[in-house]
């Protein structure tokens, strides 16, 4: 599993992805969307191995401090409806909160929506705790 900074050439596939996340959304509109958030925000392509061009997921995250407390802020996990239930996520998230723990932060943050609920029992699953509403945090100490 290699998560890699997106490249231009994958953002028709990425797009398709972030579809998950907005599914009421039609397609393109959540082209236009992604276009958008991705220059504002740094994607990764999820992959199964290294030389494969098919993506399986997508994630941006971003350091805050709040607190006087180090946050990794998960800010978009997405894994293709085909890659789900496989592992894959879970595999990212691991990967992820080991980069976390890396640069010593204190917490995994990371906010939902509220139909989203297969992914918030999968948030569940491997040790999420609900703070308030649809946010949702690990302590990694």
């Amino acid at each position: 599993m290699k998560i890699k900074p997106l490249k231009p050439k994958q953002h028709p596939q990425a797009a398709k992805i972030f579809w998950v996340l907005f599914p009421f959304l039609g397609f393109w509109l959540i082209f236009k969307l992604f276009k958008f958030v991705q220059g504002k925000h740094r994607f990764y392509a999820i992959k199964h191995k290294k030389k494969s061009p098919k993506i399986l997921g997508l994630a941006a995250f971003t350091s805050l401090m709040i607190f006087k407390r180090k946050w990794f802020y998960l800010k978009y996990l997405a894994i293709s409806p085909e890659a789900q239930g496989k592992g894959f996520g879970r595999k990212t998230l691991n990967k992820i909160e080991a980069k976390a723990r890396k640069q010593k932060h204190d917490y995994v943050l990371l906010f939902s929506s509220p139909w989203r609920t297969k992914a918030h029992k999968f948030y569940f699953k491997t040790g999420f705790k609900r703070l308030l509403g649809f946010i949702f945090i690990k302590p990694l100490k």
